[in-house]
């Protein structure tokens, strides 16, 4: 079984999860207009050393846009740009970012025929959807879409 750790940082919120072994462990902290990048990382670290194992991958879903492994733009909560995998990755797992709604899609995806088309649209501190189109992501004029 995987070892992997969820992560999903919000607008007012980070929701810390792992499932192995039967033995769920989960913990949410605050994020608003005061967390920081640095900060988010140090509670992720923080999460991980009280599990009674090492993760082989962290997932993590942000609220904006993302590229490189970077949460660049974050229109909401501008202060949470920057944070990144390289930041969050150590040399015994690797982080992987990617954007909250794209996460939720991928969630839907095997709900529904192969080559469908789906629209997951999800509101929060802020609004925004993700689409796939014959079963592929749109990615817009820019990258982005939604």
């Amino acid at each position: 079984m995987s070892k992997i750790v969820g992560i999903d940082i919000g607008g007012t919120k980070m929701l810390m999860y792992s499932n192995y072994n039967g033995k769920i462990v989960q913990e949410k902290v605050p994020t608003g207009t005061e967390a920081t990048p640095q900060g988010l990382v140090d509670q992720i670290h923080e999460f991980i050393s009280k599990l009674d194992f090492v993760p082989d991958d962290v997932g993590v879903c942000v609220p904006g846009l993302c590229e490189n492994g970077t949460l660049f733009y974050a229109s909401d909560r501008r202060n949470l740009e920057g944070i990144s995998e390289e930041m969050i990755s150590t040399s015994q797992y690797k982080a992987y970012i990617i954007n909250d709604l794209r996460g939720a899609m991928f969630s839907q995806i095997p709900k529904y025929p192969k080559g469908s088309s789906i629209c997951t649209i999800v509101i929060g501190t802020g609004i925004g959807m993700s689409v796939v189109m014959d079963g592929h992501f749109l990615h817009g004029a820019n990258g982005f879409v939604g």
